[in-house]
């Protein structure tokens, strides 16, 4: 995790803002380090931004010095921008090694009731102990499709293949890509939804329903009987 940071200030000072700070000496490197420490934080807990100024104050208030600059809510959401899109990086670099992976998909809408996708991958990690490999999975992205139907969720998926590296969704460039998995929803799982216009593409795919959902679906049925 730690190396994830690192790499998170670097991309930060490689981009037109952070330019202008390849100049700062080694404690105010410091300083923005311990702001990215306190932005993670309040990323991983699902707090709000408006929060990152009160923990900045409260660790002023432990003797840690931060100086004056990056102390706003907005510089909050900037840092955690930069975390994710190399943590993201980081993923994409681990399944890119890797022999085969799959997507797990599931939606839900926000509070203005707009659908949103999440992404989780799995993987099987080649650097596993005693030879073993070991199967891996972490959250990836989440993506607001055009529409939620076949075609909406398609371009949604062929985005996110995009990000790991591959081109197109064919046999071609999605040899890797083994499975899915997604809720019993029709346009997931329908000739016409998500499950059919890609198996045109990957005929090998193996599609399976989250077990969840499919348990909550037989209890629903037995209910009737």
């Amino acid at each position: 995790m730690k190396g994830e940071f690192k790499d998170s200030r670097t991309k930060f000072s490689s981009d037109f803002i952070g330019k202008a700070l390849s100049s700062l000496s080694e404690s105010e490197k410091a300083k923005l380090r311990c702001k990215f420490d306190v932005a993670f934080f309040i990323a991983k807990e699902m707090l709000s931004f408006k929060k990152y100024p009160q923990l900045l104050k409260l660790e002023a208030r432990h003797g840690i010095s931060l100086g004056t600059t990056y102390m706003s809510e907005v510089s909050c959401r900037e840092f955690t921008h930069y975390i994710a899109e190399c943590m993201r990086q980081h993923i994409t670099n681990r399944t890119s090694t890797s022999n085969f992976f799959s997507l797990l998909l599931d939606g839900s809408t926000d509070s203005g009731n707009i659908e949103n996708i999440a992404f989780f991958i799995v993987w099987l990690d080649k650097n596993g102990v005693d030879e073993k490999i070991v199967t891996k999975s972490s959250f990836y992205q989440v993506c607001k499709p055009s529409n939620v139907n076949g075609e909406g969720l398609l371009s949604m998926v062929e985005s996110v293949l995009k990000m790991l590296g591959l081109k197109e969704l064919d046999s071609e460039y999605c040899t890797k890509l083994v499975g899915f998995g997604t809720d019993g929803a029709s346009a997931n799982i329908a000739g016409l939804g998500l499950k059919g216009l890609i198996e045109k593409q990957l005929p090998w795919i193996y599609w399976m329903w989250c077990q969840v959902d499919r348990c909550k679906i037989c209890v629903r049925l037995c209910s009737f009987h």
